[in-house]
């Protein structure tokens, strides 16, 4: 049985909207990949989907990084789950999209949000070169992206979205999150979405990514990559009274298990849409074929 591991906690709404679209105890591919089933009973059943009240209650069962390596873990809800990785040095690359270089130090608590890489970095958690962050456009003194550079960093800021465009700067995220390592997590902080789609969040910060930028490249990763860990931060619903933010997390969660299904079917080329879906299920819809 293919299992992911839904490790959630109850965000102030967040997860009603989420587990909502996986109530159901398993999960088809035509579900996953299309969308919508239109012949349920030749469905093929790619996902197992178990449901935790608890994160402590699903990491108990990881007793080795080796169990994390052999089942994905999604998580939504707190903190990145670093703990994860701890040691994991040389196989796991992390793809971290936020506005923040989350590199603050000198902070009054050793868990404060603004500084976990910094601390994932000086303790040796992870090597700098496998380390990649993306959306990065928070106002920072440059020697906090000079820091960066020096230890080996990877960092795609939205300066380099606006002067090379967001297809380039998503096949280098994905190259990069290929190059070096066996397994991949990914961390998603909302605050890398633009404020204007993405208003529940505690720290936003203007000029970020679209869901239609964002989900491709969710979907991409988690498809082409040996996924060990995926998690959604920072979700504030109750700071947006449109349900706008609480739909993202799960668009965004839908995005990383589909993702996984397509791997587990074993499409994962690059830029893999259903055939159904984008060209109406005819071999030259558009009429551009020779």
């Amino acid at each position: 049985m293919y299992v992911i591991s839904l490790v959630v906690k109850n965000e102030f709404g967040v997860m009603q909207r989420v587990m909502g679209e996986f109530t159901r105890n398993k999960i088809n591919v035509e579900t996953i990949v299309v969308g919508k089933c239109e012949q349920p009973g030749k469905s093929r059943m790619v996902l197992s989907v178990i449901d935790k009240n608890d994160a402590v209650t699903a990491m108990g069962r990881l007793e080795k990084l080796q169990d994390v390596y052999d089942s994905e873990l999604v998580t939504e809800g707190g903190q990145s789950a670093y703990a994860l990785l701890s040691t994991s040095k040389g196989n796991v690359g992390v793809v971290h999209f936020d506005s923040h270089l989350d590199t603050g130090r000198g902070r009054v608590h050793l868990l404060d949000h603004g500084q976990p890489i910094y601390r994932v970095m000086k303790e040796g958690h992870i090597r700098p070169e496998d380390y990649i962050q993306v959306g990065l456009r928070a106002h920072y003194t440059k020697d906090y992206y000079d820091w960066e550079r020096l230890i080996g960093m990877n960092y795609h800021t939205m300066a380099e979205v606006e002067r090379r465009g967001w297809p380039a700067v998503m096949e280098r995220v994905l190259n990069e999150a290929k190059k070096h390592t066996k397994y991949l997590y990914v961390s998603f902080d909302v605050d890398v979405l633009d404020p204007a789609v993405e208003p529940g969040t505690g720290t936003p910060v203007p000029g970020g990514l679209t869901m239609r930028e964002a989900i491709p490249i969710v979907r991409r990763l988690c498809a082409e990559t040996r996924l060990v860990g995926f998690d959604i931060v920072e979700v504030a619903p109750q700071l947006d009274p449109t349900y706008r933010s609480a739909m993202n997390a799960n668009a965004l969660m839908h995005a990383c298990l589909s993702g996984v299904a397509m791997r587990k079917k074993g499409l994962t080329q690059p830029w893999y849409v259903s055939p159904l879906t984008s060209d109406h299920g005819q071999d030259n819809y558009f009429g551009d074929k020779k």
